[in-house]
């Protein structure tokens, strides 16, 4: 029975906004990593930046400091510059709702799965809450209000384009680790990371390289 019902729910979450896909070309998009406009090997280029990537992965996925004065909080939203800065004005610019607890000085960075929707993912952080546990759900690259008007989906983040995607996904690690850096100077001494599916591994990816996090819960765990 319950097996019947995850494929039904499936199929129905699958056609909710199928006539919005588009299949884009595919494109190496080295222009995204920084590449010479006329690179005459894009796969010999690509995977000596991939290489140089995984031989220091720390400093691949390490953001450069931000100014205390640069996170803005309203008592609820929480605005803070990406350290990636891509094509996309709106994209530069890491949107994320705070849910505190009452009590506690524990927190938790909530990545939601790809084209999550606004309002995914808050009846979680309002739960951690009864636990006496804060939560920041976080905006993905492209998601929501840092979706570019030309999108319906948040397209850019995982697309043929190779360049965009291994930018978009580096982004969406190190928004996470600024984030952080925004929790523990309001005073948390405890910060935990939770993602599923895309946010699973963008998570997982600035849980292995920030020691700062002591806890993980990665769900439906992509890579």
């Amino acid at each position: 029975m319950l097996e019947s019902f995850m494929h039904r729910l499936e199929h129905r979450l699958h056609a909710r906004d199928f006539a919005q896909r588009i299949v884009r070309p595919f494109a190496w998009g080295l222009e995204h990593l920084g590449a010479e406009a006329d690179v005459r090997n894009p796969l010999e280029w690509l995977r000596v930046y991939n290489e140089s990537a995984l031989a220091d992965s720390h400093q691949f996925f390490a953001p450069s400091p931000c100014a205390h004065e640069l996170f803005r909080f309203d008592g609820f939203w929480l605005r803070f510059p990406s350290a990636v800065t891509t094509p996309h004005a709106t994209n530069n610019e890491v949107s994320a709702r705070f849910y505190p607890a009452e009590n506690g000085k524990s927190a938790v960075i909530v990545s939601p799965q790809w084209n999550a929707q606004e309002d995914s993912h808050v009846g979680l952080c309002t739960a951690l809450n009864h636990f006496g546990i804060s939560a920041l759900r976080l905006s993905l690259p492209y998601h929501d209000r840092r979706k570019p008007a030309e999108l319906q989906r948040a397209e850019y983040l995982i697309s043929p384009n190779l360049g965009l995607t291994i930018q978009a996904v580096r982004q969406a690690v190190l928004d996470i680790r600024r984030a952080a850096d925004w929790l523990f100077a309001q005073g948390y001494d405890r910060v935990a990371v939770m993602g599923s599916s895309i946010g699973s591994c963008v998570s997982w990816l600035a849980f292995i390289h920030d020691e700062r996090f002591d806890t993980g819960v990665f769900n439906m765990v992509s890579s």
